[in-house]
């Protein structure tokens, strides 16, 4: 019980109201931050206006944070646990084909191998089915085995002209898997050709 200022502890100031010391009634009371008036303590923030662009007020905490639910992400949905905005929770946060993987909260073609059609593995550092492999003699034409992905598994090869690709063509960098229509004069370079005659 309070009925002055001087009743309180350092720090503190008598609220008339209720005449109890309390941290705050004002945000001029508060070194920094604002005043929450819900609960007379200081606070980074009372209300939205007080936060940063892209950030919302948690007035229980009376912290600043990304969300509190879903409507205040531009994208994803919100991690209530966090306060944060992620691309996923559940698999239904996820497009048609894909699964959400908990422990990024990013929506992948695979968790499992029993995720891949017959013959592929998933390859889970990337989220995706592929050929396991151990060299490159373990991968089909036009493919080799990367060793960065975990497991190993067998990707595009690179190239930079289509002669470098096996009834195939170079696009973008890599040899495309699908094999040239018959008749297809595809190039992008003149190294892609060859004279007749």
């Amino acid at each position: 019980m309070c009925l002055e200022d001087a009743d309180c502890s350092s720090g503190l100031i008598c609220s008339s109201s209720s005449h109890t010391c309390v941290e705050c009634l004002t945000n001029s009371d508060c070194h920094t931050g604002v005043c929450n008036t819900n609960t007379n303590l200081c606070a980074t923030c009372a209300q939205n206006s007080d936060c940063s662009s892209g950030e919302v007020c948690d007035t229980t905490n009376g912290n600043c944070v990304a969300c509190l639910s879903t409507a205040d992400c531009s994208s994803g949905v919100c991690d209530t646990s966090s306060n944060t905005c992620v691309e996923c929770l559940a698999n239904s946060d996820c497009s048609a084909g894909q699964l959400c993987n908990t422990a990024s909260n990013t929506c992948v073609l695979c968790l499992s191998d029993s995720d891949c059609s017959a013959g592929l593995q998933c390859i889970a550092s990337e989220g995706t089915c592929g050929t396991v492999c151990a060299s490159h003699n373990d991968c089909a034409v036009n493919t080799i085995c990367s060793f960065s992905t975990s497991p190993s598994s067998c990707v595009a090869k690179q190239c930079n002209h289509n002669n470098e690709c096996v009834g195939s063509y170079c696009e973008s960098g890599y040899c495309v898997l699908d094999p040239i229509p018959s008749g297809d004069g595809t190039c992008t370079t003149n190294a892609d050709c060859t004279v007749s005659g």
